[in-house]
């Protein structure tokens, strides 16, 4: 699998920037403007700031260094939409491949996938012409294996651990307020503003300033880092009903910046309902508006960020993800959850 990312993707660069190995386009037309693959170069590496450091090294300027590219960067930059769709097909396809558990269904699509691909492969860049046989390196011929290779190796890591998280400082009083508000809803006390605020007074309320969540995703408060390792998805109830005798839920996923992390220990109080003491997580998020989907992949784009801070319950946080802009006025969410989330080798002691 290495092979794809140390050899075809930076042939696949190489063509559409029309130097891999003398060939040019020929009849087709793939080869993107300088200008053009300078920009999206540009705008790849500036991401590096707002993509975690832990989903691995900081992305290149592949305009220069002509490393690796991404669907999301290659939107919209060709003549012809044929050679973008190709392109997402392929990515569609490694990411069943890199799936962590996959069906022998899943497996036969993929063998069915690769063979359509280095078909159209065969179409767009060695276009039937012997004097471009060198189009078709041994790296396209590679993909016809995979299939039988996932069936051979099986799954080869199974397990991660989970670590605590960090406690840091109490918050201050408008963050208390915050806090107060989040409890009201929760145990139903907006029209007992008294039994609420006894009830925050006697709650043992701590800030945080990291957490990881159960997936293994170590995410920071944004006000204590520099780099944008902040960015969560959060799997929220939301109100589709403002009528509190009629509401109803419904889950969605959604994005957001993570700014604080609270532990509230809630005591004992009968006035309240609360029968027993609890423990109350609670996570301060922007959350990010007008998010929208790829078609094809599961990318989000989303072009600004609410002003307002809301306490959610921390279960809601899912994952950590990163960002990077989009035609100036957008953000790509840049996710590695659900069936390619990674695990976290633990060796034996």
């Amino acid at each position: 699998m290495h092979l794809i990312w140390e050899n075809l993707v930076k042939n696949l660069v190489l063509h559409w920037t029309g130097v891999f190995k003398g060939l040019g386009e020929g009849t087709g037309s793939y080869c993107i403007d300088k200008s053009v693959w300078d920009a999206i170069g540009a705008a790849a590496a500036a991401s590096g700031a707002t993509i975690p450091g832990s989903f691995g090294a900081r992305p290149p300027n592949f305009a220069t260094e002509k490393m690796s590219s991404t669907a999301d960067t290659l939107d919209r930059k060709f003549t012809e939409k044929k050679y973008y769709d190709h392109f997402v097909q392929l990515v569609c396809f490694l990411h069943m491949c890199l799936q962590f558990e996959i069906t022998r269904t899943k497996v036969a699509e993929i063998r069915q996938g690769f063979i359509d691909w280095v078909a159209k492969y065969e179409e767009f860049y060695y276009q039937h012409d012997p004097n471009r046989v060198s189009a078709c390196p041994l790296t396209i011929h590679v993909l016809l294996h995979i299939a039988d290779m996932i069936l051979i190796s099986g799954p080869l890591v199974d397990k991660y651990t989970l670590f605590p998280p960090t406690p840091t400082t109490r918050p201050d009083s408008s963050l208390v307020k915050k806090v107060m508000k989040a409890l009201e809803t929760r145990y139903n006390l907006s029209k007992k503003p008294q039994v609420l605020g006894a009830l925050v007074a006697r709650a043992e309320i701590t800030q945080y300033s990291s957490v990881r969540v159960d997936d293994g995703d170590l995410i920071y408060a944004c006000l204590d880092v520099d780099r944008d390792a902040t960015r969560g998805t959060s799997g929220c109830y939301l109100h589709s009903d403002r009528n509190e005798a009629n509401t109803v839920y419904d889950r969605e996923t959604c994005f957001g910046r993570l700014h604080h992390l609270f532990c509230v220990k809630v005591p004992t109080d009968p006035a309240a309902g609360l029968i027993k003491p609890k423990t109350v997580l609670f996570a301060g998020v922007t959350p990010c508006k007008g998010t929208n989907k790829h078609d094809v992949l599961n990318i989000h784009v989303y072009k600004e960020e609410s002003v307002t801070e809301e306490l959610v319950d921390l279960d809601c946080v899912m994952h950590l993800v990163g960002r990077m802009q989009y035609l100036k006025r957008y953000w790509v969410i840049i996710d590695r959850s659900g069936s390619l989330a990674r695990a976290v080798y633990e060796p034996d002691d």
